[in-house]
């Protein structure tokens, strides 16, 4: 039996001391040509400031729980199997002081920890169901051949800091000030230093505004499915081993994100084909986080050992295999590009 818990404190955001961001188009011809993102910089003309910061030294707190059997069966002078069972639990994050804010999608409104009703994982559900079955077997086919084979389920706690676990800069705990005059139109100088940085107001839960973080109440552990089956046939006379594989790994309810407030295509202005515009008007993009990702893979592998004198030996391994998946990378896809599913109708 194992059992522990994890706290992460984060001090400050990665743009607590905020941003300018410059382009050339302020100096260029105005026709897109010319024009130098320094001499942007040194006029003090930014395309558009953020100032990122939380009113706290947030405590976010997960436990974990793991019981384990396992036993070895001889059951015969050829055959062996190995037989386990592991349950673990992974609570839901919450935060030391309830500086917990999660994101409605039903009623469009900031679920606060200990207000109104709101426990301290903000509608999280916990997840009590991560059994994991493990079951090993070898076999002495010929004097020189061995076959075995094992299958698992193993499972992970979900999500990281830059996403499900960052409910402590939801609103009010946390606000992003972005000033975006665009290219043309010149907006805050560098003198003129950021924006006021605003108090707390807890009025904010019921009218939110800006972009939101969301993750599912049936937001769960991810779980993968190991499985494989060998073939060991050994030359003796050459000091020859060969093995051939058949592996496989099934990633099941993988961490997955997606914008639960994208615009639907319209001619009408950015926000109004929002879903949400009709009972949220003020609301941009929603980072909605799920435990839905599913991935595969299936791979054949061929290895040659050979032993040579003196304790040296090679070692010759091939494998072909095949993977897909239908998670992007963090932040929307990084380098790999965007998600290509529509989330309105991938599931």
């Amino acid at each position: 039996m194992i059992f522990g818990g994890r706290q992460l404190t984060v001090y400050q955001t990665n743009q607590g001391n905020g941003r300018f961001n410059f382009s050339p188009a302020f100096t260029d011809s105005r026709q897109g040509a010319g024009g130098d993102t320094m001499a942007s910089f040194l006029l003090g003309y930014a395309t558009s400031t953020v100032h990122d910061y939380t009113f706290n030294w947030p405590g976010e707190r997960g436990s974990e729980l793991g019981l384990y059997v396992a036993d070895d069966w001889r059951i015969t002078r050829k055959l062996t199997f190995n037989l386990g069972f592991r349950w673990d639990y992974y609570s839901p994050f919450s935060e030391v002081a309830n500086r917990w804010a999660n994101f409605n999608a039903r009623t469009a409104k900031i679920d606060i920890a200990g207000r109104n009703g709101v426990d301290k994982y903000v509608g999280v559900k916990p997840y009590y169901r991560n059994f994991g079955p493990r079951l090993g077997f070898a076999y002495q086919l010929f004097a020189h051949t061995v076959v075995r084979g094992g299958y698992g389920i193993f499972y992970n706690p979900a999500g990281n800091e830059g996403s499900s676990l960052r409910l402590f800069r939801q609103l009010p705990y946390g606000s992003t000030v972005v000033v975006s005059p665009g290219d043309i139109n010149v907006g805050l100088r560098v003198s003129d230093g950021f924006l006021p940085l605003q108090n707390p107001n807890f009025a904010d839960a019921d009218s939110p505004y800006g972009a939101m973080l969301a993750v599912d109440p049936n937001f769960r552990p991810s779980s993968a499915q190991q499985f494989n089956l060998t073939v060991e046939h050994e030359i003796a006379p050459w000091s020859l081993v060969i093995r051939t594989a058949l592996v496989g790994n099934l990633g099941r309810h993988l961490y997955n994100t997606h914008n639960a407030n994208q615009p639907v295509p319209s001619p009408a202005a950015t926000n109004t084909p929002r879903p949400y515009f009709n009972i949220a008007p003020n609301l941009s993009d929603i980072s909605y986080f799920v435990s839905d990702g599913l991935s595969s893979y299936y791979g054949g592998q061929l290895t040659v050992d050979k032993r040579l004198s003196k304790g040296l030996s090679a070692l010759l391994g091939y494998s072909w295999a095949h993977a897909i998946d239908n998670v992007v990378l963090e932040f929307n896809g990084g380098a790999a590009g965007p998600k290509p599913q529509d989330p309105e109708s991938s599931g």
